[in-house]
């Protein structure tokens, strides 16, 4: 009688398990070093020149210009404005989004300069 002879496999289950793991390893670890999305291609990641923002359906703007005082920092709220999107936006997390303009500037004599984060836009 004729035996049909089968082939074994180039890899066990094992190797293919362990290959497959080793190439998502590969993967994440190469996306920690690729640019984010949207950036360009120069060496700081940041445009060459500041594109026009475009507001979608805008509901209001505010001209605010009241400051306080923080550790030494005059923090002052220049603007706020309010609209469906705004087109340098890369996520819209609700059906509106807010944007407050901050400006600062350091009034105290300290040596070393005030650190402060920015507050740019929020999704109501």
């Amino acid at each position: 009688m004729s035996e049909v002879k089968t082939k074994r496999p180039l890899l066990s289950h094992r190797a293919k398990v362990i290959l497959a793991l080793a190439v998502i390893f590969i993967l994440v670890v190469l996306s920690f070093f690729a640019p984010p999305e949207g950036d360009s291609n120069n060496v700081t990641g940041d445009l060459a020149v500041t594109p026009t923002v475009s507001i979608i359906h805008p509901v209001g703007t505010l001209i605010v210009n009241h400051s306080a005082v923080l550790s030494g920092v005059q923090i002052t709220v220049t603007q706020v404005q309010e609209a469906v999107a705004f087109s340098n936006d890369r996520k819209h997390g609700g059906t509106f989004t807010v944007r407050v303009y901050v400006s600062r500037m350091d009034i105290s004599t300290s040596p070393f300069p005030a650190r402060l984060i920015y507050l740019r836009s929020c999704s109501v």
